[in-house]
């Protein structure tokens, strides 16, 4: 238990183990459960670390663990559990009275002989057909297998589509603007949400999010 005394909020914890303490504690002693116990250097070394599920990182500086960094093999092949699908789902009325519709995201990738595979798939759980617009980071090679991009896209009432790209390079999960409109006129917005996507590193948004939305009313 940590007690802290001082009227000042703390704003940083050190936490470290001295080699001497440590041989003096036996193992009937030990009330807490480790899966591993580390002990520390005493040279700091500096370097970037890496947060949320983006490829942002800011400068750290940490006291490595005295015997080294554990080593891992590297992958010579991507592999299909680096992605776990994301699934996004919110609701929104329609122009008709007292009628709303679930409209569903999903983004996966599929792996196969070192090849990715950018794989949305929008479902409609409503009454009325709709068009939508996914604003996501894309290549120029996907502009072409994912209309969504540059047009609003049909989704008929309750029904799903299936919209794949191959893609080279790096993936990550980024945000993406969705806009939902009316089937019988464009520029009706019906909702605007961000949703959660796999996309290219370094890809480019067709469109500015703020344009986007101004397009509908």
């Amino acid at each position: 238990m940590i007690k802290h005394q001082a009227r000042a909020e703390p704003i940083e914890f050190d936490w470290r183990i001295d080699p001497k303490a440590l041989q003096t504690i036996s193992y009937s002693d030990l009330k807490l459960s480790f899966a591993r116990i580390v002990i520390l250097g005493e040279s700091p070394a500096s370097g970037p670390l890496h947060y949320g599920i983006s490829s942002d990182a800011f400068d750290t500086t940490v006291l490595p663990p005295r015997e080294g960094w554990e080593q891992r093999a590297a992958q010579s092949e991507p592999q299909a559990d680096e992605f776990p699908p994301i699934r996004s789902t919110f609701e929104f009325g329609l122009n008709t009275e007292r009628a709303e519709a679930t409209l569903t995201v999903h983004s996966y990738v599929t792996v196969a002989n070192s090849r990715r595979r950018l794989v949305y798939e929008v479902e409609n759980r409503g009454p009325a057909a709709v068009l939508f617009i996914l604003n996501l980071p894309a290549t120029s090679a996907m502009e072409a297998k994912l209309p969504f991009l540059q047009k609003p896209t049909l989704l008929e009432s309750d029904s799903r589509r299936f919209f794949e790209a191959d893609v080279e390079g790096r993936l990550t999960a980024q945000p993406a603007t969705i806009i939902i409109s009316d089937e019988k006129d464009p520029k009706m917005g019906l909702a605007a949400d961000t949703v959660g996507v796999y996309a290219p590193v370094g890809g480019k948004r067709p469109f500015s999010d703020r344009l986007l939305l101004q397009s509908v009313q």
